[in-house]
């Protein structure tokens, strides 16, 4: 059974300064327009996304609802603890989706989301950059399974 990660960061966004004004931060308006280039991409990909796990800050919702309202989410989960999560709060994430559900989107910040991707297929010399979206997919039969160092496949960067 193919399980199929979808990793996006967050789209550009404004300046702002302490910890408390970072989690408030919005996209700008080139990351807003960025963010619905991509989203048409992968509506004419025609990917069904069964769960999009995402940060609480406000430039990831953002950026989820700009993917939403191109695309149909079955299930949306917004958590605190994905706001410039380590690699393992992630995984840890995503190991816990239903077995049912086999494509799941995570947005999410620099640098843990990189490290997550690099983790995952094995290679380190993608970072993201504001709104890139990487497909990695996994020949496993769980999500817990698919989160060892190196399983996934990358199938594609869209920027």
């Amino acid at each position: 059974m193919i399980k199929r990660l979808i990793l996006q960061r967050h789209g550009t966004a404004l300046t702002g300064s302490g910890q408390a004004e970072d989690f408030n931060r919005k996209l700008s308006q080139s990351g807003i327009s960025k963010i619905l280039g991509i989203a048409d991409i992968i509506k004419q990909k025609n990917i069904d996304i069964d769960l999009l796990l995402c940060s609480s800050a406000v430039r990831t919702r953002q950026t989820a609802s700009l993917m939403g309202d191109k695309l149909s989410l079955a299930e949306e989960i917004y958590m605190d603890d994905l706001y410039l999560a380590d690699i393992e709060t992630m995984m840890a994430a995503i190991s816990a989706v239903r077995e049912d559900l086999n494509t799941v989107i995570l947005i999410g910040h620099n640098p843990g989301i990189s490290g997550l991707l690099a983790y995952l297929i094995g290679e380190y010399r993608i970072n993201f950059s504001p709104g890139m979206l990487v497909i990695i997919d996994f020949q496993a039969e769980s999500w817990e399974i698919a989160m060892n160092r190196a399983m996934g496949s990358l199938v594609e960067i869209i920027e």
